[in-house]
């Protein structure tokens, strides 16, 4: 789509479309706080946290179900933002699959993902300021982006790191994961909530 549709929104609303309120920003906490969660268990001795084979198990798990429940609501809506948010599972579901070295087949999905998002963002409009979505998906997002720069070795400057980092990493995984099954069902709901209520048949 080169061109915006006679009457979609222009391109400043995009803009503020995705700009947060300061109050759908909580969500951004989480992530910092599963990592000073982290801190107490390895200060505890909980070995379960560090059990790398553990937390991929439970990737495996929650990330089919983040896509199933995408793609069912966007086969029953046809909403824009859940057809892209279910392509953006199967990226997830792609990467948590080790059968291969999944980098670059991960980083080409991402990149289609943004041309499409790109494509349709004056589609993505309205569904993204629906309740409670941007809150939900910017953690998610945040929570992803915390699992790579600790996977990477970018957050050194935390105390510890080198001890903490494979907990750390896993579960923020997960709890991305997490936020993503939040968001499947939360926008769901909204969706139901504005589908006009099917008319009663009238007797014969």
């Amino acid at each position: 789509m080169s061109a915006a549709a006679p009457g979609a929104p222009r391109t400043g609303t995009v803009r503020a479309a995705i700009i947060p309120r300061l109050g759908e920003l909580w969500s951004l906490l989480l992530g910092p706080l599963l990592i000073l969660f982290v801190y107490l268990a390895y200060y505890l001795g909980w070995d379960w946290v560090q059990s790398k084979g553990l937390h991929e198990l439970i990737a495996l798990v929650l990330t089919p179900i983040a896509l199933l429940l995408f793609a069912w609501t966007a086969f029953e809506t046809r909403d824009p933002l859940q057809q892209v948010l279910t392509g953006l599972s199967a990226v997830f579901l792609m990467r948590e699959i080790h059968l291969y070295d999944y980098n670059p087949p991960t980083y080409v999905a991402l990149v289609l993902a943004a041309i499409w998002i790109w494509r349709w963002r004056y589609r993505l409009v309205a569904p993204f300021l629906r309740p409670g979505t941007r809150s939900l998906v910017y953690g998610a997002l945040f929570t992803y982006l915390l699992s790579q720069l600790l996977d990477r070795r970018a957050l050194r400057i935390l105390p510890y790191e080198q001890s903490i980092r494979l907990g750390a990493e896993e579960m923020m995984e997960n709890l991305g994961h997490l936020l993503w099954i939040a968001t499947a069902l939360v926008t769901r709901r909204v969706l139901r909530r504005e589908r006009p209520p099917t008319p009663a048949a009238s007797p014969d």
